[in-house]
């Protein structure tokens, strides 16, 4: 099958835009396995909308950019890598147990072939831009149920002006600077099509800024 790689494009008269390549895509169907959720497409624009946050450069940029974001295929959270390894700053952590280290053996060692085929098809329809943006702004994204040692609300804390864009077993996330953004501030483009915002709505929203209220009273109950 021939795939349309697109373009990831700024915001129009910008002078910023990101040529995807096939490893891009690689790197993009291992973070929708691995990283969780129920709303696959929204890690794939929040990527997508971080790689303009940080106007990312050269071949393969946003593969490098993903691979040092997401844990389970990040090298230096391997069961060799300078974290986990014997002696490693988190060894002997949650953060290393052996579950996490053999889930990382399998993320990283994957290959395009080896990945489920809904998968593949649907970073396929990312790239071709037939994909609509259900998180306009996001541009990152953690756990909800506070079980990894990034939750919500530690980058709610660390990220003043942040908030949630998104609830969807993930909660995608905006900072400062992206909220200020139009909402099709990125777009995808391919083959003469534009894929930006999908259609916005307002349940979602008000659930997610319950759960972060919850999440933030429960940490301050603790502390």
């Amino acid at each position: 099958m021939t795939v349309e790689f697109g373009r990831i494009v700024g915001p129009l008269g910008g002078s910023w835009s990101y040529q995807i390549t096939p490893r891009d895509a690689l790197m993009l169907a291992k973070a929708c396995l691995w990283e969780g959720g129920t709303a696959p497409d929204a890690t794939l624009w929040t990527y997508a909308q971080r790689a303009y946050l940080r106007r990312i450069e050269g071949a393969d940029a946003l593969a490098a950019m993903v691979e040092a974001h997401s844990q389970p295929l990040n090298p230096r959270w391997a069961r060799d890598g300078e974290f986990c390894r014997p002696g490693g700053r988190h060894a002997g952590s949650a953060d290393c147990d052996e579950h996490r280290l053999a889930r990382r053996d399998q993320a990283q060692a994957q290959t395009w072939e080896q990945l489920p085929p809904t998968v593949r098809a649907r970073v396929v329809r990312f790239v071709e831009a037939r994909t609509p943006n259900p998180c306009p702004r996001a541009v990152d994204f953690a756990q909800a149920n506070g079980a990894n040692s990034d939750t919500v609300t530690h980058f709610l804390e660390r990220n003043y002006g942040s908030r949630v864009v998104l609830s969807a077993g993930n909660l995608y996330l905006s900072t400062a600077a992206s909220g200020r953004w139009p909402r099709d501030t990125v777009t995808v483009q391919a083959g003469g099509r534009v894929a930006g915002p999908a259609a916005s709505g307002g349940a979602a929203p008000l659930v997610a800024l319950v759960l972060v209220a919850l999440a933030l009273a429960a940490s301050k109950a603790i502390g």
